[in-house]
């Protein structure tokens, strides 16, 4: 049995030199804007392939509701997605602006939400932070507080629902930005691909590994859709998951033209027998 076209698996590599050499080879997961309705063939294709999949961090940026007002059903379909998923390092997440802030109020949620902080996590005696900015529904989120207390020259991941959040970064302030909102364009044509990002980014960084001003941001086209009722659903754009795999810099991995200091494959469809 195999995954069909409606879900990709993407394969990146990142080196991050201020990443010790415990640090190498931690594989995180990336999935995002869910925008939970109704079960689906995606949402199952998922949820088979991270239970399959070996990884020391599932990472998720925001957009769990359809709209606001139905957060509930929101934090039902949370829980059944994520039920029996458990990476070694655990599961983060942060809101996104179709997210109320009851959302994260709610008891037994499947992870632990980063709101406007971090967290120092231990990689066999070195450090890597974690950090999630609150850019929720009517809220733009406290980057001096997500930031706060971080030492300098130690490596940072920022889960930031908008790419954008990386043009507000000091040189050097974030190693790595995992962000969502795009849907990837959600509607991609032929030869012209992306033709909305719906946030402040070029359409060609609306998915995958990319260089934002400073920072190394990978941009997730999400799972689920929104927008006007004519235009829900997706068009040359796939719902996705996304397998990154930080390298200290002791080995470097393969060159590519996404971003210097990454390399990237893209295995569209994925056997659950022999998972990514």
């Amino acid at each position: 049995m195999g995954f069909q076209q409606t879900l990709a698996v993407r394969e990146y590599t990142v080196t991050i030199p201020e990443l010790a050499r415990n640090g190498h080879g931690i594989r995180i997961a990336h999935i995002s804007d869910f925008h939970f309705r109704r079960w689906n063939k995606a949402l199952s294709e998922a949820r088979a392939c991270l239970l399959a999949t070996t990884c020391d961090l599932l990472l998720v940026t925001g957009d769990f509701s359809d709209l606001p007002q139905r957060w509930r059903h929101a934090a039902d379909m949370t829980r059944r997605f994520f039920d029996g998923v458990e990476p070694r390092l655990g599961t983060y997440a942060v809101l996104g602006n179709h997210d109320k802030t009851r959302l994260a109020e709610q008891p037994d949620m499947p992870f632990r939400w980063l709101r406007d902080e971090n967290v120092a996590l231990d990689l066999n005696g070195t450090t890597l932070h974690l950090a999630g900015i609150e850019q929720c529904y009517g809220a733009s989120g406290d980057l001096d507080a997500t930031l706060g207390g971080i030492p300098d020259g130690e490596p940072v991941v920022l889960l930031a629902h908008y790419p954008s959040t990386a043009f507000d970064l000091a040189p050097g302030q974030v190693q790595l930005q995992l962000s969502g909102h795009t849907h990837g364009g959600q509607i991609c044509l032929p030869r012209l691909g992306c033709v909305f990002t719906n946030d402040c980014i070029p359409t060609r960084q609306a998915r995958g590994l990319h260089r934002i001003a400073d920072t190394r941001v990978h941009v997730s086209a999400g799972m689920g859709v929104s927008g006007p009722v004519p235009f829900r659903y997706r068009v040359g754009c796939p719902a996705e998951i996304t397998l990154l795999t930080l390298w200290s810099g002791v080995a470097r991995p393969e060159s590519s033209a996404s971003a210097p200091g990454t390399s990237h494959k893209h295995r569209p469809v994925m056997e659950l027998a022999n998972p990514v």
